[in-house]
């Protein structure tokens, strides 16, 4: 990281007011990540639970952590693993899914964001109440 020192400088009605500002630029890591999710679908009764694993492979030199955060449709109780960090840009992190109230017959989508660096991405699951 560089900083840098900047002045910034005003004049009206004679007057002339100046104020110090800093700016530290980031350089973004290299390399990028890739996110997948799996199983693609899970079923689940009411009082069952289930669980997916969301994976971040990286690649080009990449070894930014990456935070993984999900959506937790209405009915379901969700919990994510390890804080939801894949430490390094490389592994997993569960994420357990439990049918509480959930309406018999109904669809829904999980969608997995995962940020490391200055990269983000996401991807999704299906997950149907029986």
């Amino acid at each position: 990281a560089t900083t840098y020192a900047i002045t910034i400088s005003a004049t009206g009605g004679g007057v002339t007011h100046t104020a110090q500002v800093s700016l530290t630029v980031v350089q973004p890591s290299s390399g990028d990540f890739s996110l997948s999710a799996s199983p693609g679908n899970l079923t689940l009764k009411t009082g069952q639970t289930g669980s997916y694993t969301v994976s971040a492979s990286p690649s080009g030199g990449f070894a930014s952590d990456v935070t993984v955060s999900a959506n937790c449709p209405t009915g379901f109780s969700c919990q994510i693993s390890n804080g939801g960090v894949i430490t390094g840009g490389s592994g997993s992190v569960g994420y357990l899914v439990t049918n509480q109230t959930a309406p018999r017959r109904t669809s829904y989508t999980i969608t997995f964001q995962a940020s490391g660096g200055v990269q983000t991405h996401q991807t999704s699951v299906g997950l149907k109440a029986r």
